[in-house]
């Protein structure tokens, strides 16, 4: 079976600021952002038919897209199959860069 993109809220359960030492080397996780991450976020997805684990996902983001966090677009899939309770993130997109494409 293949994997299944999964439809769902995701929601910030935590956010710990990352040090300035490294934030040099960690880039912000949205598509396209080429900014450096000032952020370590913990998310969960809420999904009425799927019932996750309650797994949390670490996802860095720079100090613009944590500002906006409830804008952007989280696009999930189920692994290592459809039948899997697991989630994988498959990419963040902000929605401003959506409506420049």
């Amino acid at each position: 079976m293949e994997e299944l993109e999964e439809k769902g809220q995701t929601v910030l359960a935590g956010r710990t600021p990352i040090a300035e030492a490294k934030t040099n080397n960690v880039l912000c996780m949205v598509d396209g952002c080429l900014n450096h991450a000032a952020v370590a976020c913990e998310v969960t997805v809420t999904n009425r038919q799927l019932h996750p684990n309650h797994e949390t996902h670490r996802i860095n983001l720079c100090k613009t897209h944590d500002n906006g966090f409830q804008t952007l677009k989280w696009q999930w899939r189920r692994t290592p199959d459809a039948a899997s309770q697991r989630l994988k993130l498959d990419g963040v997109y902000a929605l401003d860069a959506i409506e420049d494409a």
